[in-house]
């Protein structure tokens, strides 16, 4: 009887030990993944980095038109569930869109202030005007070798 009794209080410790492995073993793969996750946002920041610094301007350009449009689309999420507006001004209806250029300007200015940079100018830029306003700028013809 005793030595069952030792034999079954041996599985049951063994069984602990191998839950107590498996537990350990989810744990430290688990704490591999999220270093992994760290270390590849890192590298991202790091590439992300190395971009704006060697390509500058045109590489802010490309981060403000990939993330202007998820901004315009927060700011306007809030209007999204209204069924019915009534505009009471005794500037006539335009006022509403007088307000909404005048929030989109601000936006603006608020994104310059945050950043440093002239957001204004960079859009007009990407738009093909030049920086100074005075109309489109012509395109640089670049040689490609070989063609």
């Amino acid at each position: 009887m005793a030595d069952e009794a030792i034999a079954v209080s041996q599985r049951q410790l063994a069984l602990k030990q191998a839950e107590t492995d498996a537990e350990i073993d989810a744990a430290k793969a688990e704490a591999a993944a999220i270093l992994a996750k760290g270390k590849a946002e890192a590298e991202s920041m790091d590439a992300r980095s190395q971009a704006f610094s060697t390509y500058g301007e045109a590489a802010i350009l490309d981060l403000l038109v990939k993330v202007l449009p998820e901004v315009v689309s927060a700011a306007a999420a809030p209007l999204s569930s209204v069924e019915k507006m009534t505009v009471i001004s005794a500037d006539g209806p335009g006022s509403l869109s007088k307000s909404v250029a005048a929030n989109v300007a601000q936006g603006l200015q608020l994104s310059g202030d945050l950043t440093g940079l002239d957001v204004p100018a960079l859009l007009k830029r990407l738009s093909g005007a030049a920086a100074d306003g005075s109309g489109p700028a012509s395109p640089e013809r670049v040689p490609v070798d070989g063609a």
